[in-house]
């Protein structure tokens, strides 16, 4: 039995590069600033995410 290989983009949720970039823009934020110095409309707009809500 031969099986294909799976690309990451096959198995990965359809968010995940999106939920990635906030994730890291939240980390350099937080490294920089401390996590009671960031706002959370600042890494929507580091994460260049139109969303608000993102």
């Amino acid at each position: 039995m031969t099986t294909s290989p799976t690309s990451e983009a096959a198995t990965a949720p359809a968010g995940q590069p999106t939920r990635l970039r906030i994730v890291d823009e939240a980390e350099r934020l937080f490294a920089r600033r401390g996590i009671e110095g960031v706002a959370t409309r600042e890494i929507v707009e580091a994460a260049q995410q139109r969303n608000a809500s993102a």
